[in-house]
């Protein structure tokens, strides 16, 4: 799915409002069906990205679009948090929530976020779709879960794992860098992916991406730059781009060459 949905951002790079699209806001569903976030709404296509039609009007930027299941989708913008549950064909706000920078829907009901504090980005959960969330008492950059249960969250150059819902968080990676922000990836079969990212300067940053294909048990440089890890690792760009999970607007090919590769590892 990863795969699929980078070949149809790239794909998307000569009509602007696609192109001008995070990597988050695109959500594939097969080889052939997909949904966009784009700066006034949702476009859809259902033949791999030859032909598009405006699905759903907005009046702010969508920057992620998720489907857990075939039926059951979610979108997030500044007015808050927009859901389907017959593929798109209908969309319907679940309250103006104006603090909200990333969801991560398990299915129709239960999801987590990160929600804008005074103090920082806030880990909350919802248990009715979106439509009230509740704080979890601490503090991310990145949030992932597998289950109700199972979890990740980048903080700083660590990843940390709850298996309660979020009451309790333990390290489980620490990076032995500097990092200023952590982005977590986690699938369903347990791989979990992290972007780490640290200082920008002439036209390059900072980076690394490990990956654990254990639940988190044990972690593999896969990518850097500028960043010390354990044995020499290739570099992607100049520049990581995003993760799925980050709503930052896509620069290069860098993104989809790391999950390219996360789509290929066992």
């Amino acid at each position: 799915m990863l795969a699929a949905a980078c070949g149809l951002a790239m794909a998307a790079g000569t009509a602007p409002a696609l192109a001008d699209s995070p990597l988050g806001a695109v959500a594939a569903i097969g080889r052939l069906r997909a949904q966009v976030g784009v700066a006034r709404g949702i476009v859809a296509t259902t033949d791999g990205g030859h032909s598009w039609r405006l699905e759903r009007y907005t009046s702010h930027r969508v920057h992620e679009v998720q489907f857990p299941t075939a039926k059951i989708g979610f979108a997030l913008s500044r007015r808050g948090v927009l859901a389907t549950r017959d593929g798109g064909a209908h969309w319907a706000h679940r309250g103006l929530r104006t603090t909200l920078a990333e969801v991560d829907f398990l299915g129709p009901r239960t999801g987590w976020g990160l929600a804008r504090t005074a103090g920082g980005l806030e880990v909350v959960r919802t248990r009715d779709g979106g439509r009230t969330w509740k704080q979890r008492g601490e503090q991310a950059h990145s949030v992932c879960f597998t289950t109700g249960a199972v979890g990740w969250i980048g903080k700083g150059r660590k990843v940390l794992f709850t298996d309660d819902g979020g009451a309790t968080w333990q390290p489980q990676f620490t990076l032995a860098h500097t990092a200023d922000e952590a982005v977590v990836h986690c699938t369903r079969g347990g791989t979990v992916w992290a972007l780490f990212t640290d200082g920008a300067a002439t036209s390059h940053q900072a980076y690394a991406v490990y990956a654990s294909f254990d639940g988190g048990v044990h972690w593999l440089p896969e990518l850097a730059q500028f960043i010390h890890t354990p044995r020499k690792v290739p570099r992607i760009d100049d520049y990581p781009g995003p993760s799925t999970s980050s709503p930052r607007p896509l620069r290069s090919s860098s993104a989809c060459a790391w999950h390219a590769d996360a789509a290929g590892r066992p």
